[in-house]
Order: C-alpha cells, then structure tokens, then sequence
C-alpha cells in the first residue's frame, strides 16, 4: 500500500482511498487521501471521525481501528443487505432489498448486527462521536 500511496502522490489527477479497515490508520498516516470501504455505509460518521483523528496518539484511535477490525466479517458476510439493516435500525427509513439479491438470512445474522450496532453506540459515546441524526 505505501508504495501505491508514494506513486501517486505526485498526481495531482489521482488520489488513493483504502478499502481495507484492517489497515486504515496505517494508509492514512502513509499518506493515503482518504477511505473508501463498506464500513461507511454502516457508521459514516464513524469513518469521518477516523479520517480527522488517525494522526492523534490516542486509545481512541486504536479503539476505532479495533472496532472494524473485530467486526469485518460480521460486516461483509451479508452486505449490502447488512448494511441497510443497521441503517434502518439507526432511523433512516430504508429496506433492506438490495440489486444483488444479498440477504440477512436469520435470526443469528439478525443478532449479530444488532450486536454490533450495540457495540458501535459503546464506542460513539466513549469517543464523543457526533451522531447522524437521520429521520424516517
């Protein structure tokens, strides 16, 4: 990844956005111009926060960073459809019908994301996070 963000960083045409949350602090401190993962169409404002503080020497940083770390998997296995569920359960009014047929297949899948909207308002309330406030 270093070596793509140094050979566009000359461009004044190009910019590098990293997909991979595993990693994100790393490429943004590498000099990356941003993210551009799935994540942020769970907590966009989660990535917004990471994006203006992933240079700040803090348990907070590191905190975000193991949030989506921890929780990739749960994140991809159904998305899109994983996605619009926790939005919708957030107050966007949304469904979960998706183009490419993707489902929250059961009641376990249904669990774990609302496990992780739980645990991602744990996080939003011990770093301060400034909430989307969406309206149905």
């Amino acid at each position: 990844m270093r070596a793509k963000i140094t050979a566009s960083q000359n461009s004044a045409d190009f910019a590098l956005y990293d997909a991979y949350m595993v990693h994100a602090v790393d490429s943004m401190k590498a000099g990356s111009a941003g993210l551009s993962c799935i994540q942020g169409n769970y907590f966009p404002e989660l990535i917004v926060w990471l994006c203006n503080h992933y240079n700040d020497d803090s348990a907070e940083v590191d905190k975000v960073q193991q949030f989506f770390a921890r929780n990739m998997e749960v994140m991809h296995d159904t998305y899109p459809a994983s996605a619009k569920y926790i939005l919708e359960k957030r107050g966007l009014g949304i469904s979960q019908i998706c183009r490419n047929s993707s489902e929250v297949r059961n009641t376990s899948d249904y669990d774990d994301l609302d496990t992780l909207l739980h645990q991602f308002n744990e996080l939003a309330q011990e770093i301060n996070l400034t909430m989307i406030a969406y309206e149905s």
